[in-house]
């Protein structure tokens, strides 16, 4: 794999680079036409972003951050009370310009690298940007949510979620919350993975798509 290094790190006010504990996986969309473009953009001190790993459409991975290092990947986020994302979680952006199918190259690439990641640090959750900037992003699902297999990638990773059923038709949203945009509905009895539960929220995956989203839990099964 190569290692292309970014100057774009997390360090101190003397210039000294900080270390990175991670606890979470943060997965992202490039929304760029190429991996050229990408890679050069998060190498560039003007862009003052970067990720630790850049997988492109042929599933080929480049390393930017060391993954003990902060990498300038979530920006302004939050996570289950946790604000500031950056340092407390590796990041990884795949190719892809926002409306595209992910490959099966991409996603296999995707799958293994995450399982090695959470195996090795023992991470809590694999999350999107989407998730810890839902105003602001909508990555890497999708403005309709639905181009990502959550699911598939955390059974992978030992994360398994939990199938439920629906108890009435629902509206199924950006983010946790009526004030986020309804994206598409469910019917009732529809087999659903919980992916996520926050408080009266969790974000779903229909069972058979890669349609996801936030709903109320109230109205979800006990697993089935």
């Amino acid at each position: 794999m190569p290692f292309k290094p970014s100057p774009n790190i997390g360090k101190n006010k003397a210039g000294v680079p900080l270390n990175l504990t991670p606890q979470y996986l943060i997965q992202h969309f490039d929304a760029a036409a190429n991996a050229t473009g990408a890679i050069s953009w998060m190498l560039s001190p003007k862009s003052k972003v970067s990720a630790h790993l850049h997988i492109d459409r042929e599933g080929n991975i480049t390393q930017l951050v060391a993954f003990n290092r902060i990498a300038h990947h979530a920006g302004e986020s939050e996570w289950r009370g946790l604000f500031g994302m950056n340092s407390r979680s590796i990041g990884i952006e795949i190719q892809n310009t926002g409306s595209q199918d992910y490959t099966a190259k991409q996603m296999d690439a995707v799958a293994e690298v995450s399982k090695l990641l959470v195996s090795y640090y023992n991470l809590k959750e694999v999350i999107g940007h989407e998730d810890v900037a839902p105003i602001r992003k909508n990555d890497p699902s999708g403005t309709k949510v639905n181009l990502f297999d959550w699911a598939g990638l955390l059974i992978v990773c030992g994360l398994a979620p939990s199938t439920k059923a629906t108890t009435a038709d629902l509206n199924i949203r950006r983010g946790q919350g009526t004030q986020f945009p309804v994206v598409t509905k469910i019917p009732k009895g529809d087999a659903v993975f919980e992916l996520n539960r926050i408080g009266t929220w969790s974000k779903i995956q229909v069972v058979g798509s890669n349609q996801s989203g936030w709903v109320s839990n109230a109205y979800l099964t006990k697993a089935i």
